[in-house]
């Protein structure tokens, strides 16, 4: 008889990505065969395995080689990958806390610019397509503020 769900079990999955694929035939209640008869399939990916992720920061020749000129920001390289016949990675988290307090998912890019201070560590992590979410992986920020130009005054007394 037709039911709408069907629960499957998918034995010893283990840690790694299994395909189950599922054939139906549908029939009337006459028994006649309906879409012409064909065998409809579809699969179901059984997924448990979190993508890995690494964050560095470009080198540049500056001292102060993590910041740009656009008042305390840097620029993180995040490699991301899920594994073969996974859901790929989806989006990306980036916080300068190490429990990701306040931290919203975004879409992932590799590269990406974000507001930092010297001397911080940034924390990123990724989720893949069906929600797996990667161990942290952290930067931690070079320089220190930009050099700031000291004048020195002469003291005058009246």
């Amino acid at each position: 008889s037709y039911s709408s769900a069907l629960d499957w079990t998918i034995s010893d999955p283990g840690n790694r990505i299994v395909t189950l694929l599922v054939y139906a035939r549908l029939r009337d209640t006459g028994g006649n065969p309906l879409c012409s008869g064909l065998t409809l399939s579809d699969d179901i990916i059984y997924d448990p395995v979190a993508p890995t992720v690494s964050v560095a920061i470009p080198n540049t020749s500056s001292p102060y080689q993590s910041l740009t000129p656009s008042a305390g920001m840097v620029n993180l390289i995040v490699a991301a990958v899920d594994q073969q016949g996974g859901r790929g990675v989806a989006s990306m988290q980036i916080s300068s806390s190490a429990d990701f307090a306040g931290a919203h998912w975004q879409p992932y890019t590799p590269t990406v610019a974000v507001a930092a201070a010297p001397a911080r560590t940034l924390y990123v992590r990724v989720r893949d397509g069906v929600g797996n979410i990667s161990t942290t992986s952290s930067v931690k920020v070079n320089g220190t503020t930009a050099p700031t130009t000291v004048v020195y005054l002469p003291l005058i007394r009246r």
